[in-house]
């Protein structure tokens, strides 16, 4: 099938390019493919790969993604605003709807739905651990929130 010729040509890439540079770190965005695939990837890729689901998560009917949110450990997740927005905020909004880091929330929510009930997952330890990875995948984010930190400390302006 063309995604399998697919997979096989990415796995390939990756393979040539982190022999070339062997820290680089990759965010596989808006994964929407099968959870054996991923776990194959990242077993392949402990140290370099992460996966950043959007709002198909929340879709009652995504339930190959579901599988993914119910096997991506946490510290490999990346949450994303991208391409769909979340099942909760287009039935309030429908046409009207539009992406915005406000929806991460229920895409957050429904990952830890989905997530073993024996973890007990909260979405605000899925928001929270998908931060800390974001923070390290992506350092500048963390700099610039450490300069804006700095910056209103200095100012007094400390809310």
């Amino acid at each position: 099938t063309a995604y399998a010729q697919a997979l096989l040509q990415a796995q390939t890439i990756l393979l040539e390019t982190l022999d070339k540079y062997p820290t680089l770190q990759i965010h596989w965005t808006s994964w929407t493919g099968l959870s054996a695939h991923m776990l194959t990837l990242l077993q392949t890729f402990p140290n370099n790969l992460y996966f950043g689901l959007d709002g198909t998560v929340t879709f009652s009917k995504a339930t190959e993604l579901h599988e993914c949110a119910f096997d991506l450990p946490l510290d490999k997740l990346l949450l994303e605003t991208g391409r769909v927005i979340p099942s909760q905020v287009a039935k309030v909004l429908g046409r009207d709807a539009f992406y915005h880091s406000g929806s991460l929330s229920f895409t957050a929510d429904a990952v830890a739905k989905l997530k073993p009930t024996s973890s007990d997952v909260t979405a605000a330890q899925v928001a929270s651990a998908a931060a800390q990875t974001t923070v390290a995948l992506y350092p500048q984010l963390n700099q610039g929130m450490t300069a804006e930190s700095t910056a209103t400390e200095e100012s007094g302006l400390e809310s």
